[in-house]
């Protein structure tokens, strides 16, 4: 059943054809009103003008992640990374009865009729992007490319059997979303990029492979995201860290949402 309060998208191919033409357009006209209530959406203050997916890249068969510009009346855009998967039978029912707030819109597709929501909700993605993020690889999308790159603190984080990294989504920040995966890994999609080196990432990342200090968590792995595939320009979606510094200290202690 579709709430009435949910926009409602229609697409003759898979689920994943309202991320291009020609359905695009209506997939864009609702992305404002559900972005603007994130708590990761910066610029409250700022009247949209309007929200278009400028890239499409794969996260899993199953699930894609979105970069999505927004274009405000004053000031310059902003670029979102918005990972998206469609669900349909029980599996929506559950997301409407229990985690609302990722639905994007309703859906019907070619593969049936569901939901399109925050694949960050569901902690198959969350797992299938890790193995993304510490796989080292490039791959394509429709208009850039994903790079995964790992550091030597990566091998030593993984020493667990898989039951020992179940994810678990922590607090939503303001430009980021944190994942904890048992006591060894947190995983940072950051929803607001911004053009150029991620200072926390890099300065970890040098830390973690020129000084190897004590006091700061490992970088393990970072993933990059080059707008054009031949381009050497850059922002980070998403960087994966040790969950405790060689000290003890622990790495994120955000709430749970």
């Amino acid at each position: 059943m579709t709430s009435t309060s949910e926009p409602f998208l229609v697409t003759a191919g898979p689920w994943h054809a309202v991320l291009v033409e020609p359905d695009r357009a209506a997939l864009e006209a609702v992305l404002p009103a559900f972005m603007q209530p994130r708590r990761w959406f910066g610029s409250k203050a700022r009247p949209v003008r309007s929200a278009t997916v400028v890239d499409v890249l794969p996260l899993a068969d199953w699930a894609r992640l979105a970069m999505v510009r927004v274009d405000f009346v004053h000031g310059p855009p902003d670029l979102y990374a918005l990972p998206l998967a469609f669900a349909t039978g029980e599996e929506a029912a559950a997301l409407r009865r229990e985690r609302p707030q990722a639905l994007v819109a309703a859906l019907a597709s070619a593969e049936g009729r569901g939901v399109l929501y925050d694949a960050l909700w569901n902690p198959v993605l969350c797992t299938a992007l890790l193995e993304r993020l510490t796989t080292p690889q490039r791959l394509a999308g429709r208009q850039g490319a994903l790079e995964s790159v790992v550091t030597r603190a990566l091998a030593p984080l993984l020493q667990e059997q898989a039951a020992a990294l179940l994810p678990h989504l922590l607090g939503v920040e303001q430009s980021n979303t944190s994942i904890r995966f048992g006591d060894r890994l947190i995983l940072k999609l950051y929803r607001r990029l911004e053009e150029g080196i991620n200072p926390d990432v890099e300065i970890g990342r040098y830390l973690t492979e020129q000084r190897q200090f004590p006091n700061a968590p490992a970088v393990a792995a970072v993933l990059y995201y080059h707008p054009s595939p031949r381009s050497d320009d850059s922002c980070c979606p998403a960087a994966a860290e040790a969950a405790t510094t060689r000290e003890g200290a622990t790495g994120d202690t955000s709430p749970s949402p």
